[in-house]
């Protein structure tokens, strides 16, 4: 089965130069499944990422709370992943198998790095000396910025690759259905 073509921007010279299909869907009229829910993720991220860098782990109490709200981000992280999966990746998934490939390994790659984050603040919870605090949020801030990066390039994929595999297997009117039932279960996310 053939994939329909890419819909055209309104103007000819948008595509001139963008190999990378980013200025196409930026540019078209289309329907851009991940954009909101992307967004909202994005700015959570940087949020976590400085308040990360603001840390002063010499003090077990400001370690605990900067704990505490890192370990909900994650859990936002991981709900992001199960909601996509349910909401936009199984759809997809059923008429065009093969576009997620790259992206089933990246989500992988996330979830065993939501796990070391897990690990690092557990290590950071159960600090000794603040020497020890300091090295582990060291550590932390590390890790987090490569999830943060991984993250964000992630996202650029999904919002570029696959809205393009969505523009070929789906209307736009199967697309806002697809959005409007995942707003019903998840408000929060795309409501």
């Amino acid at each position: 089965m053939s994939a329909a073509p890419l819909p055209a921007p309104h103007h000819d010279d948008v595509l001139a130069d963008a190999p990378d299909g980013l200025r196409t869907v930026c540019h078209s009229p289309r329907i851009r499944p991940y954009e909101r829910m992307h967004d909202d993720l994005r700015r959570q991220l940087l949020r976590l990422m400085l308040q990360a860098l603001d840390l002063d782990a010499s003090e077990a109490h400001k370690c605990a709370t900067f704990a505490a709200m890192a370990e909900h981000a994650l859990c936002r992280c991981e709900s992001h992943l199960a909601l996509e999966e349910a909401l936009f990746h199984a759809p997809l998934r059923a008429r065009a198998p093969r576009a997620l490939m790259a992206v089933d390994l990246d989500h992988e790659q996330l979830q065993q790095s939501l796990a070391t984050l897990r690990d690092t603040l557990q290590r950071l919870r159960d600090a000794r000396t603040s020497d020890q605090a300091e090295a582990i949020a060291r550590e932390l801030r590390l890790r987090l910025s490569l999830f943060v990066a991984d993250g964000l390039a992630h996202m650029v994929e999904e919002e570029s690759t696959l809205t393009r595999a969505w523009w070929a297997h789906f209307s736009d009117d199967e697309i806002r259905a697809c959005l409007h039932a995942g707003a019903q279960q998840a408000p929060h996310a795309l409501g």
